[in-house]
């Protein structure tokens, strides 16, 4: 909430790997905290990589739509990359963007088929170690847009998480991001694995400084 004053933040709301048929109490009063300082919250759904029913998936949509009203988009994690699952994912959008929400954010974890961009508002490109960045590549299509028309506002359809990250690190790695294209991003000492994101990085003060200057 206190970086939310630098910054544009998106958070992801993930109850139980997934929505709960009833918002817990707590959540509630913690997301209209977030709400009263400014910050996007989206629903957290996870797909499969595409082996998940469309039905399933598309059922969580519906109950962040009818029971947490405070939300702005869905997040998909372990999205494909696959143009084989173009249609899959289609669906999706398209219900999605029925709810009436602004955000359908993909997390591949990688760049994947370029027909994903008429199918998502921001798809995570890089989700891996500090350490591993400099070694990813993207595709050119990344970093430009399709037309002159859509510059504006365009850097947002690209996203980068990087864990495993020192504090000594955060800089370098937030300006390679932006640097690529990814003009939403998150770095955070969390170790990979099952726990990565169970806490706040622990120098989310300063992460929000370095996005701030380079907004400037």
């Amino acid at each position: 909430m206190a970086a939310a004053s630098k910054v544009k933040i998106i958070a992801i709301i993930n109850p139980n790997s997934g929505p709960t048929a009833t918002p817990d109490s707590t959540y509630v009063s913690y997301m209209t905290k977030l709400q009263n300082a400014g910050i996007e919250m989206i629903g957290y759904v996870y797909t499969s990589y595409a082996a998940r029913a469309v039905a399933t998936v598309k059922a969580d949509v519906d109950t962040y739509a009818n029971k947490w009203p405070m939300l702005t988009g869905i997040f998909f994690d372990e999205a494909s990359d696959k143009a084989g699952d173009i249609a899959f994912y289609t669906q999706l959008h398209n219900h999605v963007m029925s709810k009436g929400y602004k955000h359908n954010i993909l997390n591949p974890g990688v760049a994947p088929a370029e027909g994903y961009l008429a199918i998502s508002t921001s798809i995570v490109i890089f989700e891996n170690s500090g350490a591993s960045l400099n070694s990813a590549s993207s595709p050119s299509w990344v970093k430009c847009a399709p037309s002159a028309s859509e510059k504006a506002g365009y850097k947002y359809h690209f996203a980068g998480i990087a864990h495993t990250a020192s504090q000594s690190t955060a800089s370098s790695l937030i300006t390679t991001m932006h640097n690529r294209g990814m003009g939403l991003v998150y770095v955070t000492d969390g170790a990979g694995g099952c726990c990565t994101y169970n806490a706040l990085v622990s120098y989310m003060a300063a992460e929000a400084t370095v996005v701030q200057s380079l907004n400037a």
